[in-house]
C-alpha cells in the first residue's frame, strides 16, 4: 500500500505486518506529493508547487513551506530509488492532483 503525503512532502510504503501495517519505504520529496502510477517497473509520483498561500488557513504560507517552484513527475525504480529522471510540468499548471496510467490500448474518443 502507498500513501501520497502531502503534508510531510512524501511518498510512504507500507507492507503488512500481522494484523496491521508498518512502514516499509519513506521517499522525501521537495514538494506535495500528489498521485502514483505504475508501469513496467517505474512509478510515477506527482509533485505540485508550494503554495504561497494556504487554502486551509488563507494566510502566506512561511518560506520554509514554500520551497518547491516546480509542479513534476518522479520517476522512481521498483524500490522507490530514484531512476534519475524528472519531468517539470509546471508550462502546463502548479498543481498534480492525480496520476492515471493507461494501456496503450486506450484511445480517446473521437469527439469530448
Amino acid at each position: 500500500m502507498f500513501v501520497c503525503s502531502s503534508g510531510t512532502k512524501e511518498l510512504i510504503c507500507l507492507e503488512p505486518r500481522g494484523r496491521s501495517f508498518g512502514i516499509k519505504v519513506r521517499r522525501k520529496l521537495d514538494g506535495y506529493a500528489r498521485g502514483l502510477a505504475y508501469s513496467k517497473g517505474f512509478y510515477f509520483v506527482g509533485q505540485s508547487e508550494s503554495r504561497q498561500v494556504s487554502r486551509s488557513r488563507g494566510t502566506n504560507n512561511l518560506p520554509e513551506d514554500t520551497v518547491c517552484q516546480n509542479a513534476k513527475i518522479y520517476v522512481l525504480n521498483h524500490d522507490l530509488s530514484m531512476f534519475g529522471h524528472e519531468i517539470n510540468i509546471s508550462t502546463y499548471g502548479a498543481e498534480i492532483y492525480d496520476i492515471h496510467y493507461l494501456p496503450q490500448s486506450f484511445q480517446l474518443p473521437a469527439k469530448i
